[in-house]
């Protein structure tokens, strides 16, 4: 550190920039969070056009990528019942979807 002379004011300190980097990086996040991320991510790979996320093989998309990360948390958790409960409701969701698109949208449903 360096002193300012007497009667002059001490400048403010700048922002640590290396520990805003270390902050935010992916690595300090929560398991929540880095599911959000990769969420977006997977939407981001199936929509049709930039705002979509609402079609069907989007939610499909999703909800396997979900149904994915609670399979996770089952295999540590294995008395998770209320999880459990919750997995069967998404594939069962995600079945229902697979079964429209195989009706109407054919071509997408490969």
């Amino acid at each position: 550190k360096t002193l300012a002379p007497p009667g002059e004011p001490t400048p403010p300190p700048g922002p640590k920039l290396d520990l805003l980097a270390k902050y935010v990086a992916i690595e300090n996040k929560s398991r929540a969070e880095k599911g959000k991320i990769a969420l977006v991510a997977v939407r981001q790979t199936y929509q049709m056009h930039e705002a979509d996320t609402g079609s069907s093989s989007v939610q499909v998309a999703s909800l396997s990528h979900k149904i994915g990360e609670m399979t996770e948390h089952l295999q540590t958790h294995r008395k998770d019942n209320h999880s459990r409960r919750g997995l069967m409701a998404m594939l069962v969701r995600r079945q229902k979807l697979l079964k429209y698109m195989r009706r109407k949208e054919p071509d997408s449903y490969q």
